[in-house]
């Protein structure tokens, strides 16, 4: 399937050049289509924030209430087991044992909520550079395609000037 491309034209740090062009070398394919590539998939990573971001909001408030939750159990149950330790001495030992094994349960699934958050909060901080990065590609390409577009309405002399001197970054096209 054809598509009708345009051209852009941006400027970019040369490592992000020389990046670009290392990867369309190691893919054996042109620059271009590495840059095509990166750029859909900034798009498709905004979609995908877009639709999961508030499924991130859940989790962590999902964790909150869980954390909540098992420290009321873990209080509870010592407040129960303070109360058996008064009125029943003979199951003491026994209910000890029990209670140990539940709280033993109850903090290892807080420290598990507790590594899925930060698992999450690693997501979603790697998914903010992403955007940060892929909104830094898309203005660089728009800058890349405003250069062009200067360069295709210069006049002869106003060409023939930038080749000698180099075209200016303003917005003046003398």
């Amino acid at each position: 399937m054809h598509y009708r491309m345009e051209q852009i034209t941006t400027r970019v740090p040369e490592e992000m050049v020389e990046a670009f062009e290392e990867h369309a070398t190691e893919r054996g394919v042109s620059k271009s289509d590495v840059i095509r590539d990166v750029l859909a998939l900034g798009f498709e990573y905004d979609a995908l924030r877009d639709e999961h971001g508030a499924n991130i909001d859940e989790l962590l408030s999902e964790y909150k209430s869980n954390i909540a939750e098992l420290e009321r159990e873990v209080d509870d149950l010592q407040t129960e087991l303070d109360d058996i330790e008064s009125s029943h001495e003979d199951d003491l030992k026994k209910l000890h044992s029990r209670y140990e094994d539940e709280i033993d349960k109850l903090e290892t699934t807080v420290e598990r909520l507790e590594n899925e958050k930060r698992t999450i909060l690693s997501q979603r901080e790697e998914n903010q550079e992403l955007v940060k990065w892929a909104k830094e590609e898309q203005s660089l390409a728009r800058r890349r395609e405003e250069r062009e577009r200067r360069r295709v309405q210069a006049g002869l002399m106003t060409k023939v000037k930038w080749s000698l001197f180099g075209m200016p970054l303003g917005e003046s096209s003398n």
